[in-house]
């Protein structure tokens, strides 16, 4: 059997992945899991405060938050409330998120697929995998995502 897919969006089947330490809450979100080689697939990371600010005292916290992806290039869309800088696809930022237990930080970026020139083959290849992440305060998560060619035999 041969199934045909676009090469752009394929299913739109949300995946939401979660984890938490004692003062934070990190969730990433992706439109989906599967992405054709030209396609584009939007994510986001969320980080909640868990404990008010002040209740914080003495402990080291350190405000980045990164995102990245492999196998592919990670582009920024959206952000408020931080500075960021970006190296290769990682995306670092900042965060500037308030005192009040419950404050949020939110980021939206997109992951594209890359290809590889592969010079025994004269051509460039895709991989059959690649992935997002996000990052914050010793949290961190990732999301699996398979890169379907145009066309691909069942």
């Amino acid at each position: 059997m041969l199934n045909f897919y676009a090469c752009g969006e394929i299913n739109d089947t949300p995946i939401t992945v979660s984890g938490q330490n004692k003062y934070f809450k990190l969730v990433l979100s992706v439109r989906d899991d599967v992405v054709g080689q030209d396609g584009v697939l939007d994510f986001s990371a969320t980080v909640e405060r868990l404990t008010h600010k002040d209740s914080l005292s003495g402990v080291s916290i350190v405000y980045n938050m990164k995102m990245d992806g492999s196998n592919g290039d990670v582009d920024l869309h959206t952000i408020t409330n931080s500075t960021s800088t970006t190296s290769a696809s990682k995306i670092v930022f900042t965060t500037d998120i308030g005192k009040e237990k419950g404050s949020t930080f939110q980021a939206l970026a997109s992951y594209a697929p890359k290809a590889t020139w592969q010079s025994s083959l004269k051509k460039y290849l895709y991989k059959e995998y690649g992935n997002v992440t996000a990052s914050f305060n010793g949290i961190n998560l990732v999301v699996p995502i398979q890169i379907l060619c145009c066309a691909e035999a069942n």
